[in-house]
């Protein structure tokens, strides 16, 4: 997307009134320049197509700014032409979204419906009970030149007055519900009804029951008696199950709530962030979703079923409905009339049909707490639209099994009342120190025929005194390996290490030679072994400062399987990663078709080199991101991956989404040296892991290092899982840790996809889809969206 496609919108919450002082108007003036400067820097970077707006949002005390980036053609499909001029003195509206399908059938069966519905509306208590004439404001998505003036004027009966507000070539119902917003803050004394033309898009016999006992309940006597007393809001049910929302998102509200709420476009940008805020917490199992009977984006409301939500997203809802059953199946029953209204105010027990894990839930206290659905969410959602919780005399502190001890704690922590009742912190792990420093690479990086050794020699802070001891034994008999290695490249050797508990590690390392020996240890920095991180990051800023170099990177950490082997069984297995980052194959390999070799490359769930130790080119390792930036965008990226498995567009088959096999926060680390598009790795060997773990080995056992043109043979997988995601295109054209899980990230970390003629492309099943498709489109979302 171009920028000259491109355009912006500035909105402030609340809207600006003159009570404002000039003081508060400076301030304003001088954020939205702010703010246009961040928009122009953001049209200098490629849009996603699968995200046609994205916002910026800044929040004061008494005002928030919001700024749109959205494309020209849906900023003029969303912005009204105006409102026709209407009495001021009208104290009822109705606000009508109608799709019109481009087929014939779909025409015609969406006039019939219109014709319909505005009879219903017509003969209602809410137009009957009238002195004036109904203005009804409708707009039109889909096919054009449908409902035209003339049509709509036979279809609209008195006293209705049918004004079309605008047409739209593609949208959802946000495009009337922000005309609606926009009439109440004009008019925040009027009493408005919303209402569509549900049965258009999906012509069942459901959707024809459904659509008429919500329009007759919306407009019932029920709802309209009631409003501005009893409630704000109203419709035939309303539920607080996944969401607060009145389910086929017919209702009545008064207009002095409704411009309250935010935009229907920023509430669904941001309900977007607050479920991937919680996708990321219940991936880390500090939040569950049992109430949830089905994993998709409409038990979310995100994407066009936010819409669905949206009314009742404020925390002054005070909600009413007027049908008798509790059921959310009888709303589509095909007896329901208007004599089966009957007004409640507030939340009628309702019991929806469940599994039985839900019943538990609500049965137990621990687990209702940390269930998104049924109030942590509410919370989260609240607190990020409004910057609060409802008042303390809301119905929800009673309707809430638990509201008495949430309100406690509201009161105590604010929006931090959630982290506080779970025990989270919510923060990832902190992996990098707080400051760096890269002084000790003035005086070493300019050194030619010279080998850079990273070693991340890490110790858990938990360890006990003894097995300090013999971790200690462990990285020196490393050490000593790595000084034999360098003794036999004949080559310098310098290694840059992290320090341990400040310089314990420095003084013991006995067989790091004098300075001018051709073997030399020098300390990255003190007390950063903690730090997961920091040793990457120091390499990185190397890399930065000595661009022509090569760096290799080992650690002392083993692999899960082997965490209850041997001492000897785990340093075996050091020497002999270490042996084949540093070995001549690799070293060789550097210098002609690679910039990345180790002991063996691993494709799934991200390509890397096994256990992440590797030698690689600065050249190349210039290209990634910094890792603590690599860190934090790989958590919004998974976010966005995991908002993309409840689409149906990525699955996981051959293995479940997890943090370690999504790369989420410490865990990202592994996939950082792998993770740009121009990688061209090189391996060792095709042998198990139990093949360099049984006994010693010497280089002589290493293959050639070369660049695989098949997919590699994984150590840790279920083949049967692999093999049936592999024969099944429908599973492998969407399978997450194939090539569509590593073009998304591409495109996320880097905006940037590998040439179709790149070997990576051969390391993944259906390359050749997508090396085909690569050739034919510039860029990787292009594909994307085509191939999936």
């Amino acid at each position: 997307m171009s920028t000259s496609d491109m355009a912006v919108t500035v909105a402030f919450e609340p809207p600006p009134t003159k009570s404002l002082t000039a003081g508060s108007s400076m301030r304003r003036k001088a954020i939205l320049l702010a703010i246009v400067s961040a928009a122009t820097l953001w049209f200098q970077l490629p849009l996603p197509q699968l995200m046609t707006r994205e916002l910026f949002v800044i929040k004061l005390p008494d005002v928030r700014l919001d700024v749109s980036v959205y494309s020209k053609q849906e900023k003029d499909a969303s912005t009204p032409s105006g409102f026709v001029a209407i009495d001021k003195n009208v104290s009822r509206s109705v606000f009508y979204n109608v799709f019109i399908p481009d087929t014939d059938d779909g025409k015609n069966n969406t006039l019939r419906i219109v014709e319909e519905q505005l009879q219903q509306v017509a003969q209602s208590y809410a137009v009957t009970s009238m002195e004036q004439p109904m203005p009804v404001f409708y707009h039109t998505v889909g096919a054009a030149n449908v409902l035209t003036k003339e049509s709509m004027a036979s279809l609209c009966p008195a006293p209705l007055e049918c004004h079309h507000v605008q047409h739209h070539s593609q949208g959802f119902e946000a495009v009337t519900l922000n005309s609606l917003r926009d009439y109440c803050i004009e008019r925040p004394n009027v009493t408005v009804s919303y209402i569509h033309s549900k049965g258009s898009y999906h012509n069942i016999p459901l959707n024809e029951r459904w659509r008429r006992i919500l329009t007759d309940a919306a407009l019932s006597e029920q709802c309209y008696s009631h409003m501005g007393t009893d409630c704000n809001v109203c419709g035939a049910q309303f539920y607080a199950i996944w969401s607060y929302f009145f389910p086929g998102n017919m209702w009545t509200a008064n207009c002095d709530y409704v411009m309250q709420l935010t935009t229907p476009d920023f509430f669904g940008a941001t309900m977007l962030q607050v479920r991937k805020r919680f996708l990321l917490l219940r991936l880390r199992k500090h939040m569950t979703t049992e109430q949830m009977t089905f994993e998709q984006i409409t038990a979310f409301a995100l994407e066009r079923y936010a819409d669905e939500i949206w009314v009742g997203s404020h925390p002054d809802i005070r909600p009413c409905d007027c049908l008798r059953t509790r059921q959310l199946a009888a709303l589509v029953q095909p007896d329901l009339t208007r004599s089966d209204l009957e007004f409640f105010k507030g939340l009628r027990d309702y019991q929806p049909a469940v599994r039985p894990a839900v019943e538990e839930t609500m049965n137990e206290t621990e687990a209702r707490m940390r269930d998104f659905f049924v109030f942590s969410g509410m919370l989260m959602k609240w607190y990020t639209l409004h910057g609060r919780a409802p008042d303390p005399s809301s119905w929800v502190w009673t309707h809430n099994p638990d509201g008495a001890f949430w309100l406690d704690k509201v009161e105590q922590f604010g929006e931090k009342a959630i982290e506080e009742v779970m025990g989270l912190p919510l923060a990832a792990p902190i992996l990098f120190a707080p400051t760096n420093s890269s002084s000790v690479f003035a005086d070493v990086g300019k050194r030619r025929e010279t080998t850079f050794v990273f070693f991340d020699a890490h110790i858990p802070s938990t360890i006990s005194s003894r097995n300090f001891v013999r971790e200690m034994e462990s990285i020196n008999q490393l050490v000593v390996h790595v000084k034999g290695l360098a003794e036999s490249l004949d080559r310098k050797v310098i290694m840059l290490y992290n320090t341990i508990d400040d310089e314990v590690l420095t003084q013991d390392l006995s067989h790091c030679a004098a300075t001018n020996s051709d073997f030399q240890c020098l300390p990255l920095s003190q007390n950063t072994s903690q730090y997961e991180g920091e040793t990457l990051r120091q390499l990185f800023m190397f890399c930065q400062e000595n661009p022509s170099q090569s760096v290799s990177y080992i650690h002392n950490r083993v692999p899960k399987d082997l965490a209850k082997s041997s001492i000897d069984v785990k340093r075996r297995f050091s020497r002999h990663m270490a042996m084949a980052v540093m070995s001549s194959q690799c070293a060789e390999s550097l210098t002609e078709q690679c910039n990345v070799c180790g002991l063996k490359l691993e494709t799934m769930p991200h390509p890397e080199l096994y256990e992440n130790m590797f030698s690689a080119k600065c050249d190349y390792v210039n290209k990634l991101l910094p890792p603590n930036i690599y860190v934090e965008r790989m958590e919004s990226h998974i976010a966005d991956v995991l908002h993309q498995m409840l689409a149906k567009r990525f699955n996981a088959g051959i293995q479940k989404a997890s943090p370690k096999n999504l790369g989420l926060g410490e865990h990202s680390l592994s996939y950082w040296i792998g993770s740009h598009p121009d990688l061209m790795p090189c391996d060792l060997t095709d042998q198990s892991l139990k093949y360099w773990t049984m006994e010693n080995r010497t280089s002589n056992d290493f293959s050639a290092a070369s660049m695989r043109r098949q997919i590699p043979h994984s150590w840790k997988y279920d083949a049967l899982a692999v093999a049936n995601v592999t024969a099944d295109p429908s599973l492998s054209l969407r399978e997450i840790q194939y090539l569509p899980g590593q073009v998304f990230r591409w495109h996320n970390l880097y905006h940037k996809m590998p040439d179709s003629s790149s070997p990576i492309y051969q390391l993944y099943p259906s390359g050749q889809v997508w090396s085909e498709c690569m050739e034919r489109n510039s860029g990787g979302l292009d594909c994307f969206n085509e191939i999936l």
